[in-house]
């Protein structure tokens, strides 16, 4: 089964990586959104999704909703594990930036695949790093992420999730580290043991092309990265996804 999961902040000229919450959201002069024709060009060429077969989807406020949502849908068998994930985002969303790779790689992994969902430490996940929880979790079969720009360049990925801890590679395969692996000591670990082997594109925009259909399609609000003028383009997006807002159980 396949997955399109998008943050309505791809829509915006440039990305916003550390926002300021205090200061509301983030002013349009600065992250003007795109024009409805660009969003729906993108949607069709790029995407292959068409308005006369609009893909079941959900629109949530912010993106780790998204692994609620999948779980959900694993639970009632809406949803089978694995699954494909396309990942439209100004953001890779694996974790950069915050210190929950080292609860995941440490202690997480060590529970087995289908008990982790049960014994992870929730207020650990977030929208920025939910994808890399999802993964943790063995839910998902392959990742690609389509970045803003025209070339993707991998500038926020997390490496130690990689094969050889290479961003580049082509594969996330989660280590598993010792409780006492100290990275003041060493930056690259020597981990226990490895996670399967999940196959990870990074493309840019324009060279990202789909042809196979979507089982699901998810749409991010995300206040904190987006101007609220970039909204406007949320019934834009729902020609193509019939979005259901969610709200958590």
């Amino acid at each position: 089964m396949r997955i399109l999961d998008i943050d309505l902040d791809y829509f915006a000229q440039g990305a916003l990586y550390f926002p300021d919450e205090t200061a509301g959201r983030p002013p349009a002069e600065i992250f003007p959104p795109w024009d409805a024709t660009e969003v729906e060009e993108f949607l069709e060429e790029n995407c292959g999704l068409t308005k006369s077969k609009r893909i079941p989807g959900f629109l949530i406020e912010t993106h780790d909703q998204a692994f609620y949502i999948w779980n959900e849908l694993l639970d009632s068998k809406k949803l089978y594990a694995p699954f494909e994930v396309v990942h439209v985002d100004a953001h890779a969303d694996l974790g950069l930036g915050d210190a929950s790779y080292v609860y995941i790689l440490k202690e997480l992994l060590k529970y087995p695949p289908e008990k982790r969902v049960d014994y992870l430490c929730r207020s650990k996940l977030y929208e920025g790093n939910y994808l890399a929880f999802a993964l943790a979790c063995r839910w998902i079969s392959s990742l690609t992420y389509v970045q803003q720009s025209d070339c993707g360049t991998g500038g926020d990925l997390l490496g130690y999730y990689f094969r050889d801890y290479d961003d580049q590679s082509g594969y996330i395969e989660m280590p598993i580290w010792n409780s006492d692996t100290d990275l003041a000591l060493t930056q690259w670990p020597r981990p226990e043991r490895r996670e399967p082997a999940i196959p990870f594109r990074n493309i840019g925009r324009l060279e990202y092309k789909e042809n196979t259909p979507f089982d699901y399609g998810s749409l991010s609000i995300s206040p904190a990265y987006t101007a609220q003028e970039t909204e406007k383009l949320i019934p834009v997006i729902s020609e193509y996804i019939d979005l259901i807002e969610w709200e958590t159980k």
